[in-house]
């Protein structure tokens, strides 16, 4: 596969390109999974075991990732606080915190390590201090690891999707200045016009989860129903207009998966929020559970919390 050339660090004063400090992160860490033990060889993982602070299990493709990020915010030239699902919080950067990183390596990992479908680089940027809301993000992006275009938005310019489909494997050096030339194509996100239940394509994560009447109901009265085992792969969905709603009751969620999904959710005209339809309230840091709905349309929304209720 190509990898996207890294911007050059900021000037000071100026506002960072996020999109293309977000595009060649990403690529840098997809081209490293690309090279990493691990895919679709569970048990494999020859490294010591390790658990993450959510007490996950951290194999070497995670672990790999997670230092593309680090190495990649760092040539980036961009300063801030790195919080990962792989790794303790850790500052980056030439200079005084400016930004927060809030990043999932390898969203999705017993997918992508099992070669099952749905994977993504999910990360997020804030302000210093923000809290760590969908409201507060500046940009944002999720990179599928299939190969499928990535996701970017930045707080202003709306969601988009790159005209750019990654390929696997080598290219050439006239695809990679291909590939740099069209990195920052945009073909808008936008949410599906959908208020009906009946009408909406759901996904709906069921790990670690046993639903309850009122979700198998909703469920029922679904027009179609999904289950992807990837967060911000879901969300995604949901921006592109693929799926109608994403539903998540198990409070489990931690922002590295859905914070940058989230906001691109938000950027393509669509809603997120806890399930009894309040807005979603910011976390305190990684290890804040949550639930949530995103729905495409406010009307969506509001149809999913009514049924839940009864």
């Amino acid at each position: 596969m190509s990898e996207p050339g890294l911007a050059a660090p900021p000037l000071a004063g100026a506002a960072p390109s996020w999109a293309q400090i977000l595009t060649a992160l990403a690529g840098k860490v997809l081209a490293t999974l690309d090279e990493s033990p691990g895919k679709h060889a569970e048990g494999a993982d020859d490294l010591p075991p390790t658990r993450n602070a959510k007490g996950d299990h951290v194999r070497s493709f995670d672990r790999a990732a997670h230092e593309a990020v680090v190495a990649g915010l760092e040539e980036a030239g961009v300063s801030g606080l790195l919080l990962s699902e792989e790794g303790a919080p850790r500052e980056v950067g030439p200079g005084p915190p400016q930004w927060q990183f809030i990043c999932d390596p390898v969203d999705g990992s017993d997918n992508w390590g099992r070669g099952l479908p749905l994977s993504a680089f999910s990360c997020a940027v804030l302000p210093w201090d923000a809290p760590l809301g969908a409201e507060h993000v500046v940009a944002a992006i999720v990179a599928p690891t299939d190969g499928a275009p990535a996701l970017l938005g930045v707080a202003g310019e709306g969601a988009w999707a790159s005209a750019h489909k990654r390929a696997s494997g080598g290219t050439s050096a006239k695809q990679r200045t291909a590939d740099k030339t069209t990195a920052e194509a945009r073909h808008a996100l936008a949410t599906r016009d959908t208020a009906r239940l009946s009408r909406a394509m759901v996904s709906v994560e069921l790990n670690h989860h046993e639903p309850a009447g009122p979700l198998a109901r909703t469920l029922r009265l679904a027009r179609g129903v999904r289950s992807y085992g990837c967060a911000s792969r879901a969300l995604a969905l949901v921006a592109t207009g693929a799926l109608d709603a994403h539903i998540d009751l198990r409070d489990r969620l931690t922002p590295e998966s859905w914070l940058a999904a989230a906001f691109l959710v938000r950027e393509a005209g669509g809603v997120v929020a806890s399930p009894d339809g309040a807005p979603l309230a910011p976390v305190r840091d990684l290890l804040d559970r949550r639930s949530l709905i995103a729905a495409a349309t406010p009307a969506l929304l509001q149809a999913i919390v009514e049924e839940l209720d009864r």
